[in-house]
């Protein structure tokens, strides 16, 4: 029997559902029911506030046209509730309007609201202030936690509600998540963990919405709380998995044979035809290339720079023996804290022998110690651990000698002078403390720069590449494109050569990119440039080249295929079930250039097997001598192009019993 979507909450859903309006939602044990069908849904992520307005709407369409149902988003409750009882949702947290994009798109909306989300997002998602409050404890039975996301859930649900936006009011929000990821850590909690649970599932429910409550990986769910993964009317869906990571394999199911490679799953939505196997992708490849383009200042030779002062730039915010936490000291505020001490030094000290050392241990992310106002040296901690230790051997002179260590995340003076003064935001481009440059100097830690800039050409989407410097901070016209460290990855973190999808994932799989920045471009939004007058601000921590950062635009340059005759062929969007597929239908490539681009070339086509990955594909010993001639027919000067793998198209078999492969390369411009 089906549960009804007031009175029961689910764990955990993956594969979601299509088509807009929907007035009843329910579950059961196989499947989620929308106005009474079973449905079986594509979901796309899609985080609002990690794009711009401006992009939402293409983004949204790019996932409808890959074959999404459905989108699914986090709430970000820190980058609403900025402070107790107040709000923001305007630009990038503007997420009525990120709703309403998906409701236009035609799309149905997973709104996971949390609100701890996780998300590689500061905090989860959970707001810094209320650690503050006496008393809090996080995700547990902690009264002023959950009197405080019970607020914050409330305040969205009735949001969505006043829009109508769920699918019991005729909208288009089918599922609502509480919590995340919270079985993993509840052991940890003892009782309060198990009793938080359940709290959390009864106050979502409480809420009314219409529409089932979902909990993610909640192993021990309350309840009243279900666990979804031939119905009577004789249909059936299939699917078909090899597990072995290494050998291929032919199964029978029903008296028919079917080809599994390793590590694969087939889909039979009839328990008859294939119409995917995860090993058997037909989709195209774009190569996308980063074409450099020179940073045009606006003003020739008209830069500006403000160096910040080693440690106290103005009064201590405090004084104290001993050092201080940075996330409690700066409350999130800032990257930055600056710890400052001094010690004198004996005119008998010995010039020469043994050096003394600094040595830092450090809870992470990152220091710069600074000696005499001298940055002598930096340490990070790492993505696996955050804490480091160093030991810089340091000369001290006679008499005072000053030590500054600059603290960050990823902060006794709070913050820097720099953002004291606002010296990013648009308003202050005329500041006095900017002084002009004809040429910004180089490898100066702690220094900020400005300079106007022209817009990049075109209309694709623009990155600025930060290769040229050390670590900081970068705004354009007052926004922040955010923090970048293009740090160098060890030349040691056992790269391979090549990708082999087979096998469980490990984090050592399928790494590219050693002794490369481990990020090299921030992507900057279009809808961030003004016609004339952008204003680009950066603030380097310990020295870089600003005259080499360069803005690049991300170009699709090609486009690859690689089909072979055994691949699903089934087009499921003209699909008459009532007609048996039996491998009759040819497989086909389809290749695409982007809009306003067209197939300039055929760099490599053969029909037969060949080998290899897009950019390096190779003949086999099997190769059509028309493959070239028939591909170009088919496809160049023109923006798209279908090529069948059948003898119509390339003629006689030329190598019995091999079954055929088609692998195309093609220049777009």
């Amino acid at each position: 029997m089906a549960a009804t979507a007031a009175g029961r909450l689910l764990p955990l859903l993956l594969l979601l559902l299509p088509l807009l309006a929907a007035s009843t939602v329910t579950y059961d044990h196989r499947s989620l029911i929308i106005d009474g069908r079973r449905r079986l849904l594509i979901s796309a992520s899609i985080h609002y506030p990690r794009s711009v307005p401006a992009m939402w709407p293409k983004l949204v369409a790019e996932a409808k046209e890959g074959g999404a149902d459905c989108i699914e988003t986090y709430v970000f409750w820190n980058g609403h509730e900025t402070a107790p009882g107040q709000y923001y949702f305007e630009d990038r947290f503007d997420l009525v309007q990120f709703v309403r994009v998906v409701k236009d798109a035609g799309l149905y909306l997973m709104l996971r609201i949390g609100p701890f989300v996780a998300a590689e997002w500061n905090f989860g998602g959970v707001p810094v202030w209320l650690h503050y409050i006496p008393g809090t404890v996080f995700r547990t039975n902690n009264e002023p936690f959950k009197s405080h996301m019970q607020s914050f859930t409330t305040k969205i649900v009735d949001m969505m509600k006043k829009e109508r936006f769920f699918a019991s009011q005729g909208g288009h929000i089918i599922l609502a998540q509480v919590e995340n990821e919270y079985g993993d850590y509840e052991r940890g909690y003892g009782a309060g963990g198990k009793a938080y649970a359940e709290w959390a599932a009864s106050m979502a429910l409480a809420q009314n919405i219409g529409v089932p409550w979902i909990m993610c990986q909640q192993y021990d769910a309350p309840d009243h709380v279900a666990d979804v993964y031939t119905d009577h009317s004789g249909g059936c869906v299939a699917f078909l998995a090899n597990v072995d990571s290494e050998k291929d394999k032919v199964v029978t199911f029903r008296n028919r044979q079917y080809d599994l490679p390793a590590w694969s799953v087939s889909i039979l939505p009839d328990c008859k035809n294939v119409v995917f196997n995860t090993a058997k992708v037909q989709s195209q490849t774009m190569m996308v290339d980063m074409v450099p383009e020179t940073l045009q200042a606006s003003i020739p030779d008209q830069w500006s720079i403000f160096r910040e002062k080693i440690g106290i730039w103005d009064k201590s915010d405090f004084v104290r023996n001993g050092f201080v936490d940075l996330i409690n000291t700066t409350k999130d505020s800032t990257d930055y804290l600056w710890h400052t001490t001094s010690l004198n030094v004996d005119r008998s000290y010995p010039a020469t022998g043994n050096h003394p050392v600094l040595n830092i241990h450090s809870k992470g992310h990152a220091v710069h110690a600074f000696l005499n106002n001298m940055l002598i040296g930096s340490a990070y901690g790492n993505g696996s651990e955050s804490s480091f230790s160093v030991h810089m051997p340091i000369s001290l002179k006679a008499g005072k000698n000053e030590i500054a260590l600059l603290s960050m995340t990823v902060g006794l003076k709070i913050g820097l002078e720099g953002e004291h003064y606002s010296l990013y935001k648009p308003d202050q481009g005329n500041n006095q403390r900017w002084r002009p440059q004809s040429e910004p100097p180089k490898d100066q830690p702690l220094t900020w720069y400005k300079v106007n800039i022209d817009v990049p050409e075109g209309d694709v989407p623009v990155g600025i590449d930060m290769q040229s410097m050390g670590k900081g901070l970068v705004w354009l016209n007052g926004n922040a494109i955010g923090r970048y460290f293009p740090r160098t990855s060890s030349t040691d973190d056992r790269c391979t050569p090549s990708c082999n999808y087979r096998g469980q994932f490990s984090p050592n799989k399928c790494r590219i990119g050693c002794g490369k920045p481990t990020q090299r471009w921030y992507h900057v939004p279009r809808s961030w440039f003004h016609p004339s007058g952008n204003t680009l601000v950066v603030f380097e921590e310990h020295g870089g080249d600003p005259m080499k950062i360069t803005f690049s635009r991300r170009v699709v340059t090609s486009v690859c295929s690689f089909v072979s005759e055994n691949f699903p062929s089934i087009d499921l969007e003209s699909w008459d079930k009532s007609i048996s597929d039996d491998g009759a239908v040819a497989a086909k490539v389809q290749l695409s250039c982007p809009k306003g681009k067209k197939i300039s070339s055929i760099k490599f086509a053969s029909f037969g097997d060949p080998s290899g990955t897009c950019r390096s594909y190779q003949q086999g010993s099997c190769h059509h001598p028309s493959s070239l001639s028939v591909v170009e027919k088919a496809c160049l000067n023109i923006d798209s192009c279908t090529v069948t793998l059948s003898e119509d198209g390339f003629g006689k078999d030329l190598c019995p019993g091999v079954a055929k492969t088609l692998a195309i390369e093609a220049d777009c411009s």
